[in-house]
């Protein structure tokens, strides 16, 4: 009787051992794909970023003039000027900067400090000194489309 006990608990121990192993590679393998999804979108948020910037120094300073870029990716982030007296990124070092970075959810229309937050830990962001204030794009599955233009001097992006 004693032996069937001892079986018992060495089967129940491989059991847990073995449930334990089981979630670790889960969560490995969970981690692994979210970190290569991020690093992915991060390299989209870069190339556009570089498009607008080619686009920016493209434009005539001393003429109104736009051009537009059609369904651009990485889905599920924001294109966010920050102007002015605001808060702002670590990347932009005081200036006028455009970041684009994974969404955060607002709570009243206000990104805040979780938004700043993200785009400095995650984001893409490239200074602009002439920037104006632009409302947040949000890059939707498909179609978003983007202008960005010149008004004299002053640089700005908005949604098309």
């Amino acid at each position: 009787m004693k032996k069937k006990g001892m079986l018992l608990a060495s089967e129940t121990l491989k059991m847990v051992l073995a449930v334990i192993g089981i979630g670790f590679l889960v969560f490995l393998l969970t981690s692994l794909y979210f970190s290569n999804s991020v690093s992915q979108s991060k390299q989209k948020a870069k190339l556009l970023m570089n498009q607008i910037k080619n686009i920016s120094s493209n434009l005539n300073p001393h003429t109104h003039n736009s051009s537009n870029l059609y369904n651009i990716v990485p889905s599920g982030w924001n294109i966010i000027s920050y102007a002015g007296a605001v808060p702002k990124p670590n990347q932009c070092a005081g200036e006028n900067c455009l970041c684009i970075c994974d969404s955060v959810h607002s709570y009243g229309g206000i990104f805040g400090d979780r938004q700043i937050k993200e785009c400095t830990d995650k984001g893409v962001c490239q200074v602009f000194s002439n920037l104006t204030e632009s409302p947040t794009i949000s890059i939707g599955k498909t179609n978003t489309s983007i202008k960005i233009y010149r008004y004299g001097v002053f640089f700005g992006v908005k949604e098309i």
